[in-house]
């Protein structure tokens, strides 16, 4: 019986397929051209108060502290086993979590550490799409 359990998930594994793919990640974040996103930090604050991403790999980030200036800058998405997404937004590695609220709406989820490493600090941003 063990023997064939052993199998059964042997054989699962190789057949089962990651939720989320690059495709699927790049059109939920851009919409197939270009998305906003509002971004509100969880245990921080942020200056960062819009993300506006583009297909092509831009992104357009609205803050308002000190005084309101817009960035562009680049993102890109990486993965290492097609299961823990992170997204790369100028000089900033967050890991990606996709998330559903209650209600059903979908949003995202960008969790960094602290940038000493020395603390086990992390910070939490929340991304809902703007209409």
């Amino acid at each position: 019986m063990k023997q064939l359990l052993f199998i059964f998930l042997l054989c699962s594994s190789f057949t089962s397929k990651a939720q989320y793919t690059i495709e699927k990640l790049t059109n939920i974040l851009t919409d197939g051209k270009t998305k906003s996103w509002s971004v509100k930090g969880t245990n921080i604050d942020l200056a960062e108060k819009v993300y506006t991403f583009n297909i092509n790999g831009a992104i357009q980030i609205q803050k308002e502290n000190p005084k309101p200036n817009t960035i562009l800058s680049k993102w890109v998405l990486s993965t290492k086993d097609n299961i823990r997404w992170f997204i790369q937004i100028g000089d900033q590695l967050n890991e990606l979590i996709i998330s559903y609220d209650k209600a059903g709406k979908q949003y995202i989820k960008l969790t960094r550490q602290a940038t000493d490493k020395k603390t086990s600090v992390y910070y939490e941003s929340i991304l809902q799409p703007l209409k």
